[in-house]
């Protein structure tokens, strides 16, 4: 018989770092679980953190990994809407500044609007990004 899955969800959960950063009038949550090179993983529309759960654990690993509910989505406030997408990736990108000081190298992976959303943000961040060409997002290495 299968696992229950909010059992599943609750475990990697009690497993995880829990931050807050600001967005919009409200807060952003994040996650974060193992050490390493940070990873900031960005899920698709009307999901969150959890839309990663199979990733996890595989890539916390070899990395630090960040996964946030996006803004407006699962524990996190609203954006300030101008019918964009900018106003999302300026609170995920202020967000990673924020947890992440320093200017160590990021790598970002998204999905579906995850990954529209992971190009605006890679553009504000583009002086910490890894170049892509030397990293391989696996967990076998």
């Amino acid at each position: 018989m299968p696992a229950d899955p909010q059992a599943i969800v609750a475990a990697l959960d009690a497993q995880s770092r829990r931050h807050e950063t600001p967005c919009g009038d409200g807060k952003m949550v994040w996650r974060s679980w193992g050490a390493g090179q940070p990873l900031i993983l960005i899920h698709g529309a009307i999901g969150s953190w959890t839309h990663w759960i199979r990733n996890i654990e595989p890539l916390a690993r070899r990395y630090q990994v960040w996964a946030m509910d996006a803004p407006g989505y699962g524990e996190s406030d609203l954006a300030p809407a101008d019918g964009s997408l900018e106003p999302i990736a300026a609170a995920i990108a202020s967000g990673a500044e924020h947890l992440l000081p320093g200017g160590a190298r990021l790598l970002i992976a998204g999905f579906s609007l995850g990954g529209r959303i992971g190009c605006l943000v890679a553009e504000r961040l583009q002086a910490r990004l890894e170049d892509r060409k030397s990293t391989r997002l696996n967990s076998s290495h």
